[in-house]
């Protein structure tokens, strides 16, 4: 993998990779089947606070705003184009889009749940790790971390070398994550649900934390 060549963002959110919006629909719905099930967010809490990192053009803010009562949704994206579509969203709630990148502090550490999909394997293992970590630190004590992310795995492997031997892979910067590695860089915090999602093919991991009071 060459990681010196950069994923070319505004290409992704002009012309989409043809399976992103079936692998959107279901992380999506995983992820809120296990919040459910994890009893994240009691139905008696208040709305929440969520900032989804990496989220320009968020395909889980409808998802996540449909399933849980939300006073505010924020997403922080370095990619002006996803995030003026992001801003054409309509939700139940406020919403605010902002230019930041992950690997710098997050201004505000008052948030309930703070969540990335895509986002942190497109990095270093060294920003990885800082990238985790800035999850954690924009969140109040006892909120909720999210990360969905491609998984080393054969599959993953096999169906990446097919789309970049047909000139359909478009994220030369991508390397698939081990939950080992994630785990590591989170600190703090109590490990609620680890998952393989391997029917997307493109093999993905879902880790859910609390972070510690």
């Amino acid at each position: 993998m060459d990681h010196t060549e950069k994923t070319d963002w505004d290409l992704y959110y002009k012309k989409p990779f043809p399976t992103a919006a079936l692998l959107r629909r279901i992380t999506s719905g995983r992820l809120i089947r296990a919040m459910k099930k994890h009893a994240c967010f009691p139905a008696d809490q208040s709305p929440l606070q969520i900032l989804e990192f990496g989220g320009g053009n968020s395909s889980f803010a409808s998802a996540v705003t449909s399933h849980f009562p939300c006073k505010e949704y924020r997403i922080a994206d370095t990619n002006h184009l996803s995030i003026e579509q992001f801003q054409q969203q309509s939700l139940p709630c406020p919403t605010v889009g902002s230019v930041h990148d992950v690997l710098k502090p997050y201004p505000d550490n008052g948030f309930d749940f703070v969540f990335s999909a895509g986002l942190i394997e497109h990095f270093s293992p060294e920003q990885t790790a800082l990238a985790v970590q800035n999850h954690f630190a924009a969140l109040k004590p006892g909120g909720i971390a999210a990360f969905l992310f491609p998984a080393d795995s054969i599959l993953y492997r096999t169906v990446r070398k097919l789309a970049e031997w047909t000139g359909h892979w478009n994220f030369p910067d991508e390397r698939p994550l081990t939950a080992k590695e994630v785990k590591n860089a989170a600190q703090h915090c109590t490990l609620l649900h680890e998952e393989w999602i391997r029917c997307i093919l493109l093999t993905q991991m879902l880790l859910i934390f609390r972070k510690d009071m």
